[in-house]
């Protein structure tokens, strides 16, 4: 399940992260056999990994629909985690 959240400021701020760490919470609660993948999608230009999510740059959000970050995959799994979780919709993403 990808979480995105979306910036327009070119500096990441804190707070961004708010809403996807307690939406995240409530989703690994209802479903704790789905990888949770958290994204904040800003302004700025270089990838940063924190504690509650993936920072993309809005340049990179494609690599959210091809199945994730490769920076650090014990966040956020692959394209093979992802499909071998049946991860609704993603088959959609992946071919080609």
């Amino acid at each position: 399940m990808h979480l995105v959240e979306a910036k327009s400021g070119a500096t990441i701020a804190r707070d961004f992260f708010d809403a996807l760490r307690k939406l995240g919470e409530a989703a690994t609660a209802a479903h704790p056999t789905v990888p949770v993948l958290r994204w904040v999608v800003y302004g700025g230009d270089a990838e940063q990994r924190r504690t509650d999510a993936m920072a993309l740059p809005w340049r990179d959000v494609a690599r959210i629909l091809a199945g994730g970050c490769v920076a650090d995959r014990r966040q956020h799994p692959g394209r093979r985690d992802i499909e071998r979780h049946g991860i609704p919709g993603f088959e959609r993403w992946s071919s080609g």
